[in-house]
């Protein structure tokens, strides 16, 4: 798996280079001088950024622009321990920030992993990233399943985020699986996920009303977007229903880059 690590020095970074071992393939880059429109973003995994804590104010533009421009990306800081300094990045969208007297194989491992996870079906993401869609399409699909733990609701939602229309949007998703689904389906079962996530600690009718919606609606969905009752989906572990969804939605998106 890519890992762009960017750093201030040669120093840092071949901290950060022994830390990561054999496991990740590792890509370089100049903190200083970063570029987001690289031709091999579409591969990048993970982001560890490396730098001194007092060099650390003057990267605070490349690391709001590597926050903004990988948002589905899990992005670790690698800096001096001095929480003074740290705090300039409070508003930076910076998932984990590790002390370099601390860094380890095991604990970047850790962390990224973590970040895959936390990002929502990494492994999905993985395979949609590098899958033949419409770009705009992959966009769409991408922002759902990295939002999957606050969904999105409306297909519309998803087309404002991007700039675009919902019918285009519905339209490109019907012809990449052959009309398999709509993209309503699609995001229902997105907040199915979640929803049944929530149920572990809570009812059917307070995890709807977290997603916005009644119990009623909720129900309605289980049933249009994996053809059960709500009951029905409370039997299934998660990592069932994680296996339906990944059958039912997207690998119908990947075998149209097969054909």
């Amino acid at each position: 798996m890519p890992v762009l690590v960017c750093a201030d020095s040669s120093r840092t970074r071949r901290m950060v280079e022994r830390a990561l071992g054999a496991e990740w393939e590792v890509v370089q880059a100049d903190l200083a001088d970063v570029r987001v429109d690289r031709r091999d973003r579409d591969r990048i995994e993970a982001i560890v950024c490396a730098c001194r804590s007092r060099r650390l104010e003057s990267h605070v533009d490349a690391l709001a622009r590597l926050g903004r421009e990988y948002p589905l990306v899990p992005l670790i800081l690698v800096v001096d321990r001095d929480i003074e300094v740290v705090r300039s990045t409070s508003r930076l969208r910076i998932d984990h920030i590790v002390w370099s007297d601390e860094v380890s194989s095991a604990a970047l491992t850790r962390l990224i992993r973590a970040g895959l996870e936390e990002a929502g079906f990494a492994e999905m993401i993985h395979e949609i990233r590098h899958a033949s869609l419409p770009p705009l399409l992959k966009r769409a699909v991408l922002l759902v399943l990295a939002a999957s733990r606050t969904p999105f609701r409306r297909v519309k939602d998803v087309a404002d985020a991007l700039g675009c229309s919902p019918i285009t949007l519905s339209h490109e998703l019907h012809d990449a699986v052959n009309g398999a689904f709509t993209f309503t389906e699609f995001l229902g079962a997105v907040q199915l996920l979640r929803a049944r996530e929530l149920r572990k600690t809570m009812s059917w009718k307070l995890a709807a009303v977290q997603l916005g919606y009644s119990a009623r609606a909720l129900r309605t969905k289980a049933k249009r977007s994996f053809g059960m009752t709500l009951r029905e989906m409370r039997g299934f572990e998660p990592g069932s229903l994680f296996e339906r969804f990944n059958r039912v939605y997207i690998a119908p998106l990947l075998e149209d880059r097969a054909s």
